[in-house]
């Protein structure tokens, strides 16, 4: 599958990091974004782990997220709601939500992630 959006692990010795992931189809950029916060962080969490089977890595290898959100006050809320559903139920990713003002594409959220290459 080709990634028209070319997104990439950037690796640093033991540490990838992977900024700007969009709630795009990494293979078809025509694709229209999901209409929610949740399905769109559901979609990035998606192009994540894509991204990560790419290298042998799992979710179990995130340390940190950033995540921005368009219209902080509206969506913080409902994106805590499936926040353990994202990151799981005793994870110890580090985790921060920043407010934007515009995302790319016009998407409600994006996401920077810090990986580690061992478990």
């Amino acid at each position: 599958m080709s990634n028209v959006y070319k997104e990439q692990i950037v690796f640093a010795g033991a540490v990838g990091f992977l900024n700007g992931l969009l709630p795009v189809n990494l293979s078809d950029s025509k694709v229209f974004l999901p209409e929610s916060v949740e399905e769109q962080a559901r979609k990035i969490m998606r192009n994540f782990d894509e991204l990560l089977a790419q290298h042998d890595l799992s979710r179990d290898h995130l340390i940190a997220v950033q995540i921005f959100l368009k219209d902080f006050h509206r969506f913080h809320a409902r994106l805590e709601v499936i926040s353990e559903e994202l990151f799981g139920a005793s994870s110890n990713v580090s985790k921060s939500v920043v407010g934007v003002q515009a995302l790319t594409r016009d998407a409600l959220i994006s996401m920077n992630f810090v990986i580690r290459t061992t478990k």
